[in-house]
């Protein structure tokens, strides 16, 4: 079983590649950084056997950066399988174990991703799962999963297919889990292995809804992306209903929450292209 860890940058801190490059000790790690400029602040040539660094040039989108890492992992380490995770995801010091004993339990089973329970870092509390309504020994079957420490098959990946790099970066995981889904392969979310992650800049709830509110550009991606993917097929009925209520609630919630010229900007733009199908 040949592990190797693929880590997407973006104006990174020393800290936070010294971190990954610290917990991920024994095993390859490749960094690919979405960047303006080239990350300087660490010499990556310096024992670097197990370290590969490639910069895009400029920020491709986190498809882009995940396609990339996979390519160079399996071309260059010939890896079995990837850990895909973000600079700022809060990897503990027993993660990697984890996730080599999920993959030891999944060994048998059909699945096209593992995924970690992610954690609010704001307030401690678990992300809502996407539940199919199955649990299988030690995972939960789920429709979706985020990318951040998810572990994902190359043989399994090149069948699927790629990350779609036109949607650039939000929803680019779910659209692949359904995809995979749709192909009959399992998307699993482990029961004990866990990873703090901060998803968007506000949680909003109304009506037993959850709303992430995002950076102004974020929500551009989020509106265009989501008119391209109610329209495929392979994305199910139910996402489509509820995002699709979601996407008009939060127009009317965030009158309520201080909103910025920017925000409304970026919503309709996101609207007007998604009808164009940028996203396509």
């Amino acid at each position: 079983m040949n592990l190797c860890a693929v880590v997407v940058l973006f104006n990174p801190t020393l800290d936070q590649v010294e971190n990954k490059i610290k917990v991920l000790k024994n095993i390859p790690v490749i960094f690919i950084d979405n960047s303006n400029d080239p990350f300087e602040d660490w010499d990556f040539n310096v024992n670097a056997l197990n370290i590969h660094y490639h910069y895009n040039g400029m920020n491709l989108g986190i498809a882009a950066a995940h396609n990339k890492g996979i390519e160079i992992a399996e071309t260059l380490y010939k890896a079995d399988y990837v850990l895909i995770l973000d600079q700022d995801s809060d990897v503990g010091p027993f993660f990697l174990q984890n996730c080599t004993r999920d993959l030891e339990l999944a060994e048998n089973m059909n699945f096209a991703v593992i995924a970690p329970q992610l954690v609010n870092m704001k307030n401690q509390t678990k992300y809502k799962l996407d539940r199919k309504g199955t649990k299988t020994g030690n995972f939960e079957t789920v429709n979706k999963a985020s990318s951040s420490g998810s572990i994902i098959p190359i043989k399994t990946f090149n069948e699927i297919g790629k990350f779609k790099e036109s949607l650039f970066i939000d929803l680019v995981d779910s659209e692949w889990c359904w995809r995979a889904n749709f192909l009959g392969y399992l998307c699993l979310v482990s029961e004990t292995n866990t990873l703090y992650h901060d998803i968007g800049e506000d949680d909003i709830h109304f009506m037993g809804l959850h709303f992430i509110r995002s950076k102004p550009p974020r929500m551009y991606y989020q509106y265009r992306n989501w008119l391209y993917l109610i329209r495929q097929k392979h994305v199910p009925i139910k996402w489509k209903i509820v995002e699709s209520t979601k996407k008009i609630l939060f127009i009317v919630i965030i009158l309520f929450h201080s909103p910025t010229k920017q925000e409304f900007s970026n919503i309709f733009r996101g609207i007007s292209e998604g009808f164009q199908n940028k996203a396509k």
